[in-house]
């Protein structure tokens, strides 16, 4: 099994899925859509692939690919962050303990063939005062948005490249969701990381 192959294919037909949808939108402008995606990605999987037993949690794993006999083949973790943690280094560095921990799990217990998805939102419009308490981190969202202007968005894809040279191979880089909704200028995008 081409398993990397069959991963992109699948984020590629969520991508599809979302840019007809304008649920994915909302989602991300109200709140983390880590498990939104998470799940959406899993039941894709398992859609295209029958012979495959698709599994969300399974032994503390984000998703887990098991072949008929339920034995593992692949262990994909997935990280959420926004473009302004990217540019915090004690919030960078959480997310770095975290993947290295993530790492770390995947190594116990079972060989597997191992990736790690990081999703970032980027909000490229500020939050009005009516939705503070609607759009989550607006506070950071609306002062990284002073701080780096029109050009956060690109920076923090340059700097998500870079946090992420560190675990393994970028599979796949893309826009999973861009659009509007609540007024607001909404990007998430994605990244598979191959690890070792």
């Amino acid at each position: 099994m081409n398993d990397t192959k069959m991963i992109i294919d699948a984020i590629e037909i969520m991508k599809r899925r979302f840019s007809q949808d304008s649920t994915a939108l909302w989602v991300t402008a109200t709140g983390k859509p880590e498990l939104f995606v998470r799940d959406h990605f899993g039941a894709i999987i398992a859609e295209k692939n029958p012979d495959l037993i698709v599994s969300r949690e399974w032994n503390k794993h984000d998703l887990a690919l098991l072949d008929v006999n339920a034995d593992v083949q692949v262990l994909i973790e997935g990280k959420h962050l926004y473009d302004f943690d990217l540019h915090s280094k004690s919030i960078r560095g959480r997310y770095r303990d975290s993947v290295l921990q993530d790492l770390e799990k995947m190594k116990k217990g079972v060989k597997s063939r191992n990736y790690v998805s990081l999703l970032m939102t980027s909000i490229r419009t500020p939050i009005p005062n009516l939705l503070a308490r609607v759009t989550k981190y607006s506070p950071g969202i609306n002062e990284a948005l002073k701080k780096y202007g029109s050009d956060l968005m690109e920076k923090s894809v340059f700097e998500a490249r870079d946090f992420l040279a560190e675990f393994g191979e970028i599979m796949i880089e893309t826009e999973l969701v861009k659009g509007q909704s609540l007024g607001l200028d909404i990007h998430l995008w994605m990244w598979l990381i191959k690890v070792g």
